[in-house]
């Protein structure tokens, strides 16, 4: 064997090892061409076609060799366009690169000079704020004028045009502050500390006529059982400075409520949430009646006239409500069904106040068939054993049938918000 013939036949092992499909797809091929072969040739005649098949074979390798040709010729062709491309891609991003470079050296060689328009720029923001404080000037003349006129407005319980008042105040503060913190520079950058205490006290009287306002109106509310039997005007003006306050409360959340930096900040005091208040201020106002009636004798015989005097109280209070104050609210405040939970509530305090006193039998008694014919047999049971004697109690359960009083709970006109 020659060297060359040992050279070529020590790659077939080398390549071999580096390709195993191969040598196995080889050796699959010859196989098959081996079953081909004996099963056309099976018989010596079948040899003349021996020449046919060759040529035909030969045609077909001949094409699939074409193919093959023309697809790796495309390939090629595409890896060549691609190369091409990132050549070209490669030359523009070294002329972006050292245009880059070029604009950072101009900028750096440019930082003294913007250094010198500070100065001007600080000038600038000076001039806009002064240009706002200046339009102004007719507002702010006007405003102490303004304080004094509400204040005036608010002691002679003028409760709406002492809103409509303090209404405008809040709107000049509010713009006078913009104003100021749109001329502050950039959009987003905010009002120095000093700028802004300075109009925080020059309209601090209007903190201070919201403050008074509110001590009107929550008086107001507080004797609206009062008013109502009277005069129920002021009642009925309070409510619609509430519901202004709100309507307002809400408006200015839903466009100024985001958190963005560039978004307009709430005026000084936003939300109030009156309404909130309203409902508190109510349920004092029921405990403040409750206090009100007598402690005296109600030990031993007088404590039948104290829980007399308590049903005569809260039903007087109740028809009021129902049949005033209701129709001087809007109907989702269902002012009588909360003046019923806050009359309930004391109730269930005051009852247990009296049931942790030393009772008599009799006095046990008079509280349990207060609650349990009286009131309502619904809430009965659970102040009764809130804090009343429970073996009292189940002795006298017999009377758990009742419905409840028409005197009080089970009234016809108050079932709906009883229940």
């Amino acid at each position: 064997m020659s060297a060359g013939d040992q050279e070529n036949g020590g790659d077939k092992p080398r390549e071999a090892a580096v390709w195993p499909e191969v040598e196995r797809a080889e050796r699959l091929a010859r196989g098959a061409a081996l079953k081909w072969a004996s099963g056309v040739f099976c018989q010596p005649e079948h040899l003349e076609r021996l020449s046919q098949y060759r040529k035909r074979e030969s045609q077909r390798t001949a094409s699939v060799h074409a193919r093959l040709k023309s697809m790796v010729q495309s390939y090629l062709e595409g890896v060549g366009w691609g190369l091409e491309q990132l050549r070209e891609a490669r030359t523009e991003l070294k002329e972006v690169s050292h245009t880059l470079k070029a604009a950072e050296l101009e900028s750096d060689g440019n930082m003294d000079c913007v250094k010198s328009l500070d100065r001007l720029r600080e000038v600038s923001i000076n001039h806009r704020q002064l240009l706002a404080a200046v339009s102004n000037l007719p507002r702010l003349y006007s405003v102490q004028s303004m304080v004094l006129e509400t204040e005036r407005l608010v002691e002679s319980r003028r409760l709406l045009e002492a809103h409509a008042r303090l209404m405008d105040l809040e709107w000049w503060q509010d713009d006078i502050l913009w104003q100021l913190h749109g001329a502050a520079g950039t959009p987003g950058s905010a009002l120095s500390s000093e700028d802004q205490e300075l109009v925080v006290k020059y309209f601090s009287g209007v903190g201070q006529l919201v403050d008074a306002l509110a001590k009107e109106l929550w008086a107001v509310v507080s004797s609206s059982l009062a008013l109502a039997r009277q005069n129920p005007t002021p009642f009925v003006s309070a409510v619609r400075i509430v519901e202004r306050e709100e309507a307002l409360d809400q408006a200015l959340l839903a466009e100024r409520g985001g958190s963005g930096g560039g978004s307009r900040p709430l005026p000084p005091g936003r939300p109030r949430c009156w309404r909130a208040t309203f409902f508190q201020v109510l349920e004092e106002a029921v405990s403040a009646r409750f206090r009100s009636v007598s402690y005296l004798h109600t030990r031993g015989p007088g404590l039948a006239g104290h829980l007399s005097a308590l049903q005569h109280g809260i039903m007087t209070d109740l028809a009021t409500v129902r049949h005033l104050l209701e129709h001087c609210v809007p109907t989702h405040y269902q002012l009588t069904a909360a003046y019923l939970r806050a009359s309930h509530h004391c109730l269930h305090t005051h009852l247990a106040q009296v049931s942790s006193w030393d009772l008599e039998s009799g006095e046990i008694f008079a509280v349990l068939n207060w609650v349990l014919h009286i009131y309502n047999r619904k809430s009965g049971p659970r102040l009764a054993a809130a804090g009343l004697v429970w073996n009292v109690y189940r002795e006298t359960q017999t009377c758990w049938s009742c419905f409840g009083s028409p005197d009080m709970m089970g009234h016809p006109e108050l079932v709906t918000d009883v229940e």
